[in-house]
């Protein structure tokens, strides 16, 4: 799928603040031991931010990001839309990867808020965070 060029206006902003929520949620999975192996993968059926093994573990993480003057909590945005998104992306994924090996599945939520003033980001790392949806 061709990348499409930044937007000058508020999606091109809000485009930069994931992209650098998504390089602090690698950078503190690395720290954790985890190694990322994609990172906004994109298949037929949607987008994974991180994909990151651990040890036994494959985990597909969403993150979201917001700027401290957002005064929200960037984890609240998740619904079961998302889930339903991520959770197809992910069985793609692994359709498309099944060299991947016998590891535990997990979706991993990351919510980074970007504070003002050269503080450091506040990351929140839900492991674990849904389950797969039992198709109705």
């Amino acid at each position: 799928m061709p990348e499409r060029p930044a937007n000058p206006g508020s999606g091109g902003r809000r485009a930069a603040v994931g992209r650098r929520g998504e390089e602090i949620a690698a950078t503190h999975l690395a720290r954790l031991g985890y190694r990322v192996i994609e990172q906004n993968w994109r298949g037929q059926t949607g987008e994974l931010d991180l994909v990151v093994l651990g040890e036994g573990v494959i985990a597909f993480v969403e993150v979201r990001t917001l700027e401290a003057a957002d005064f929200d909590d960037p984890l609240a945005s998740i619904r079961s839309h998302k889930i339903r998104q991520v959770a197809r992306a992910a069985q793609e994924y692994l359709l498309r990867h099944p060299r991947i090996g016998d590891v535990d599945l997990r979706f991993d939520v990351i919510g980074v808020t970007l504070p003002g003033g050269g503080e450091e980001p506040e990351v929140v790392h839900i492991p674990d965070a849904f389950e797969l949806p039992v198709p109705t």
